[in-house]
Parts: C-alpha cells; sequence; structure tokens
C-alpha cells in the first residue's frame, strides 16, 4: 500500500516531442473538456442577453471566453466573463444598441423590398442589395467583438477595422 500512494517515485511524466492534436481532434479536444463551462456561459449569456439591449455586454463576456480556449488557454470561465463585461460595459453595450438597431433595421427593408419587388422588378435590386448589405453586416459583427474586447478603440474605428477584416 505504500507504493501506491509513493509521490516521490518519478513517472513517465510529458514527452517534449509529443504531437500537438490536429484536425478534427484539435477542434473537439477543448470543446468536451470544457463542454460544462462553455454551458454554464451560454446560461449567463442568454440571462444576460434578456433585455435585448444589454446582448452587448453578454457578447463581450461570452466572447472573451471562448477566444481563450480556442488560442488554448486557459480561462477562469466566471470570473474572466464578468471582469470582460465590467472592464468594457460602456463600448459592449453602446456596440449591442448599434448592431441591434442596424440589424433590425436590414431585416425590415429586406422585408419592405421583398413585398415591393414583387410589384416591380426594378425593386429586385434594392432587394439584392439590402440582402448583401446584410451578408457583409454579419460578417463585420464577428469581428466587432474581438476588437472590443482587445483594444482600445473608438466605436466607429472597431467598425472600420472590422469592415476590413
Amino acid at each position: 500500500m505504500a507504493g501506491f500512494f509513493n509521490f516521490e517515485k518519478p513517472g513517465p511524466g510529458v514527452r517534449k516531442d509529443e504531437p500537438k492534436p490536429k484536425g478534427l481532434k484539435k477542434f473537439f479536444g477543448p470543446y468536451f473538456t470544457y463542454f460544462w463551462r462553455i454551458s454554464l456561459c451560454g446560461i449567463w449569456y442568454w440571462l444576460i442577453s434578456i433585455p435585448v439591449l444589454t446582448a452587448g455586454l453578454a457578447s463581450a463576456g461570452m466572447t472573451n471566453v471562448t477566444r481563450n480556449i480556442s488560442v488554448g488557454g486557459y480561462s477562469f470561465f466566471s470570473s474572466d466573463f464578468f471582469e470582460t463585461i465590467k472592464k468594457n460595459w460602456k463600448q459592449s453595450l453602446l456596440v449591442g444598441i448599434i448592431n441591434t438597431i442596424i440589424t433590425a433595421l436590414l431585416i425590415f427593408d429586406i422585408g419592405y423590398f421583398y413585398v415591393l419587388s414583387k410589384a416591380s422588378n426594378s425593386m429586385l435590386f434594392c432587394l439584392v442589395g439590402i440582402a448583401v448589405l446584410f451578408a457583409v453586416f454579419s460578417m463585420v459583427k464577428f469581428y466587432v467583438w474581438n476588437i472590443v474586447i482587445t483594444f482600445k478603440l473608438k466605436t466607429k474605428d472597431i467598425y472600420f477595422n472590422a469592415f476590413r477584416f
């Protein structure tokens, strides 16, 4: 029994030349390792986002946690989530409100021009243009949150850099 609890005996350890996982194993490894913690952050995300205007705060916190996981670093989920919200609350709130308003306007415009395009073929070009703007803005929103939590920039510079990405 003494040999079982002997912590002085060196074990095999971790090899220095051990290959790093690639492909799907690299993606699903952290996913399954941190599944319950990510799920808890998702619950916090939805609870904070219940009032639609605070969705920006939750997005900033969730972006920080998921970014830390994806780069292979460790994340203290609850403290990192709420610390990011506390540190970036003004800009996150503003960006969240801007995203909500622009998304709502573009969705309304798509519906409006869809109805008009049935009566006139020239409105079909407007519908396609608005749909392209909606697609581009949807892609821009993915980069906005990483820029908000990483850099201290003005809001117009955040959107400009996110569009350039």
